[in-house]
């Protein structure tokens, strides 16, 4: 399954592409305008892009151009009615990867998808001659099989030959090594996840630099699924299951908050759910890639860069202002609301329109969603003093926001 995100002003054939899609077990999102496409795909993640040539506010190849100039790796699948040779080429030097003429077969779409899709795992697994699956790193970690390419590592499972131990690592991407930011924030991770020692916190056991100077962290496998993979299957949770899920993650960020880290990027995406026969739902947090210690001297974002992902950012972020512990307990409260109606709470049209109402509006009632907990229900209360738009008037810490829980479930 991958998760595509789909740029067509083109309702109905938008529509058709992705109950297709949709079909064959991809995840897919619709973006209707060139502006938000460009806004998702650099908030987001995807593992491919079909993107429309004319689009309104801005055109698919200058969408493309703007975002391959800005690092962006996502696979491009542009689909366009110019079928010109010229156009091709104007297509494929913007930084598309394939380039599909309208009329088409939906079939051959997908086709052309399976294959970018291989190509970019073997591209992954041996792009480099120093990183491929089989090898051994630092003479112990034997890389087994190719996960996923994140923002800046390639993730693999892999086995601790002296324990024979299953383990994940995650090896910085070979483009980031000369950039010394990136190469700063990887070995920030490292340190960040070496501090805590939680359940309900993915573990880290080691770190390094393999011999051809690409860092390097070990960390433990945690077999089941992410939170946002789990609501794709099977839509919104009990409210118990969601409670269960959002105290657990209460109290891993407890200890990240006492050791002085803000992670910063709270989303499903990031959130496991590790199978467990005694105790189902066990959760991990995972990936503190752009975490930052209060107490750093320095920063390792630009100070005008906003950081985290659309949605689930709280408005002292969408500012560029220093986050705290509230930042995150806003995106918990954006995750609760999502895990209890499959939904964002600020419903909106598009990206932008969205984040305008996070900075303007009360979020979306949950008995909109859920009519049978009626209006100004304790839940609602709950919601709206997590999402509050001043961090003042928010739970000031995840401890007071996981006591508050146990007034939500009905009595």
């Amino acid at each position: 399954m991958a998760r595509v995100l789909i740029i067509e002003d083109d309702r109905q054939l938008s529509n058709l592409v992705v109950d297709f899609l949709n079909g064959e077990g991809h995840q897919i999102e619709p973006a209707y305008k060139g502006t938000d496409g460009l806004e998702r795909l650099r908030t987001g993640s995807y593992d491919l892009v079909i993107l429309d040539w004319e689009l309104p506010g801005l055109s698919g190849v200058d969408l493309c151009q703007q975002y391959r100039d800005s690092g962006g790796q996502t696979l491009i699948l542009m689909l366009t009615g110019k079928r010109e040779l010229e156009d091709k080429e104007i297509g494929l030097d913007s930084g598309a990867d394939d380039y599909l003429t309208k009329p088409f077969h939906l079939k051959e779409l997908s086709a052309r998808m399976r294959a970018l899709l291989r190509r970019k795992t073997k591209v992954a697994e041996s792009s480099d001659g120093s990183i491929q699956t089989g090898q051994i790193v630092a003479g112990k970690f034997r890389l087994d099989q190719f996960i996923a390419q994140g923002g800046m590592a390639l993730i693999y499972r892999a086995t601790h030959i002296g324990m024979n131990k299953t383990v994940v690592v995650k090896v910085l991407q070979e483009h980031l090594i000369n950039s010394a930011k990136q190469r700063t924030r990887f070995e920030r991770e490292c340190l960040t996840m070496a501090k805590i020692n939680h359940i309900n916190v993915a573990t880290v056991f080691d770190a390094g630099v393999t011999d051809h100077g690409r860092p390097y962290l070990v960390m433990e496998y945690v077999k089941g699924v992410s939170l946002a993979d789990r609501l794709d299957r099977d839509g919104a949770l009990p409210l118990e299951d969601a409670v269960k899920v959002l105290d657990q993650i209460c109290r891993g960020l407890e200890e990240v908050h006492a050791a002085g880290i803000i992670h910063r990027d709270l989303k499903p995406d990031n959130i496991l759910l590790q199978e467990n026969k005694e105790r189902p739902d066990w959760v991990k947090i995972v990936d503190f890639g752009i975490a930052h210690l209060v107490d750093a001297d320095r920063r390792l974002t630009d100070a005008d860069k906003v950081v985290g992902t659309a949605g689930f950012m709280a408005p002292e972020q969408l500012r560029s202002e220093e986050a705290d512990c509230r930042t995150d307990v806003y995106a918990l409260g954006v995750m609760f609301f999502q895990m209890i109606t499959n939904q964002l709470p600020f419903k909106a049209k598009n990206t932008e329109a969205m984040l305008l109402r996070q900075f303007q509006t009360e979020p979306d009632l949950l008995s909109d969603y859920l009519p049978q907990l009626g209006k100004d229900s304790t839940l609602d209360l709950f919601k709206r003093k997590a999402l509050a738009i001043d961090p003042r008037n928010r739970y000031q810490t995840v401890t007071e926001m996981r006591l508050a829980l146990q007034y939500v479930l009905p009595r």
